[in-house]
């Protein structure tokens, strides 16, 4: 598209060829591509300027500003408030609205991610290419794209949505986090789902109160139109809630509740679990590769997801037989051809997920359950002490040390997570890689050790550095050392 057409009748000034073709837009300048409109943003602690060379060698053809760039030699577009135009050139250039795949979006306190890639499992399995947008990036094909946040910026969305459509697929998936329901960063997406999880402790640090945190995530469901469908995680307190904000059809899941889909007969080990889905005069048996009570829950809501497009019950049991997920959701860390403890790597870093998988881990301790966690810094910091309250109910010890410490300094997050221990099983160890070496070195063959926090993290990150780590390949690495 040119850019006098993208930008016809809006007041703009305009420095440059008007003919020249925009083949994207990106806000982000790590997403720019050959050709697109950079739109310069100012942020709290940085400028857009800053980021202007990089944008040029990623090959960005013009610049949407609100204040113009001297030596800029870019095409400028210069508008005094970016924010009023944003989203009318999102859909004059990305056209969302015309032939848009079936968009769905999860939200919740937790769960999100797993479900998203439950849900591709089933699409895909039935022949219906699905893209997801989320924590682990956007997988659209065979093709990964890093993103940097859960829900990406309004327009990193729509780009992602866009490329979805044009391969052709048909669905979409999102996880859509309560601070881009607050940002207006779904803003101008029609979804067809929306789909809610659950709801507990989290993000007081950006939100304040969880009144706060809860009514941004009723967001989701206000936007969604008659015609949409509403799912629902009837056991969660807060779910009846958030149905009545919505006029959206609705449809539920369950296990202890009344529910259009519900799940009984439940058996959990170590390495499956196995239940019987019920959904109307059906009864069909269920056994997938996921651990814990929770992941029932998870695949609750992806079943749901596919009955609501018109999948056949049988079909989905058989697409998720084989489901593979790693990315740090309790994941085994394992060697092969070796025996040793059980080490499972897992993202768990808010207190209802930490106390979910330690009641799970628990169930089948035959000796010791270690856990190895800290907290982020310039997060919620209410939940550190019920971080370690809930560690020492469920562990024999506890390893208190780093998480990303980010700007906060490391000792500071670890005296205030400290606070909630009333027992004297926990040792700190600030040094995350020597933490999970003690946690291998003490352990024996028949104890659990569980990391969490980070999951599928490759970086720690520090004031002003960060590190290449990765809790699952340190955990190899000293499983290897001592087994």
């Amino acid at each position: 598209m040119k850019l006098k057409d993208l930008f016809k009748n809006i007041p703009i000034q305009m420095l440059g060829d008007e003919n020249i073709e925009i083949n994207g837009i990106s806000s982000h300048s790590k997403e720019v591509e050959m050709g697109d409109l950079f739109i310069l943003k100012q942020g709290k602690s940085f400028t857009g300027i800053d980021f202007l060379p990089e944008i040029i060698h990623r090959g960005a053809r013009a610049l949407l500003t609100e204040s113009l760039l001297p030596l800029c030699q870019l095409a400028q577009i210069i508008c005094k408030s970016i924010a009023t135009i944003e989203l009318l050139l999102l859909h004059r250039f990305y056209r969302l609205f015309e032939n848009a795949p079936a968009i769905f979006g999860i939200t919740g306190t937790c769960g999100k991610t797993t479900t998203a890639f439950l849900a591709k499992k089933i699409f895909e399995y039935k022949g219906l290419p699905c893209g997801v947008i989320g924590t682990l990036g956007a997988f659209i094909g065979q093709e990964h794209l890093p993103t940097s946040l859960t829900t990406p910026s309004l327009t990193t969305s729509h780009k992602l949505l866009a490329k979805i459509k044009q391969k052709g697929f048909p669905i979409a998936v999102m996880e859509v986090s309560s601070h881009a329901l607050t940002q207006n960063r779904i803003e101008g997406i029609d979804f067809s789902i929306g789909v809610f999880t659950n709801f507990s402790h989290e993000h007081l640090d950006y939100h304040k109160t969880l009144e706060n945190y809860f009514e941004a995530k009723c967001g989701l469901f206000r936007s969604l139109t008659k015609e949409a469908t509403a799912i629902f995680n009837q056991d969660d307190s807060k779910s009846s809630l958030v149905q009545r904000v919505t006029q959206a059809h609705i449809f539920t899941y369950g296990i202890e509740s009344k529910a259009d889909v519900r799940a009984s007969n439940i058996q959990l080990s170590l390495t499956t679990s196995s239940f019987t889905v019920h959904f109307q005069d059906k009864r069909v048996s269920f056994s997938i590769p996921l651990v814990g009570i929770f992941n029932v829950y998870n695949t609750l809501a992806a079943v749901s997801m596919g009955l609501v497009q018109g999948l056949d019950l049988e079909e989905i049991a058989v697409s998720l037989h084989e489901f593979s997920f790693g990315f740090g959701r309790l994941e085994s860390i394992t060697l092969p051809r070796k025996k040793t403890p059980y080490v499972f790597v897992d993202y768990a870093h808010k207190p209802k997920a930490l106390q979910h998988i330690l009641t799970t881990l628990r169930q089948w301790k035959k000796n010791r359950l270690f856990i190895v966690f800290g907290c982020g810094g310039d997060r919620d910091k209410e939940k550190r002490p019920l971080m370690a309250s809930i560690a020492e109910a469920y562990a024999d010890l506890v390893i208190v040390t780093n998480d990303n410490p980010r700007s906060e300094d490391p000792k500071k997050i670890i005296t205030e997570i400290i606070t909630g221990f009333t027992q004297e099983n926990y040792v700190i160890e600030e040094n995350r890689y020597l933490a999970i070496k003690k946690a291998i070195a003490l352990s024996t063959l028949e104890d659990i050790i569980l990391i969490a926090g980070k999951g599928h993290e490759t970086k720690q990150i520090f004031s002003n550095h960060e590190l290449l780590f990765d809790d699952r390949e340190v955990a190899r690495e000293f499983l290897s050392q001592n087994f």
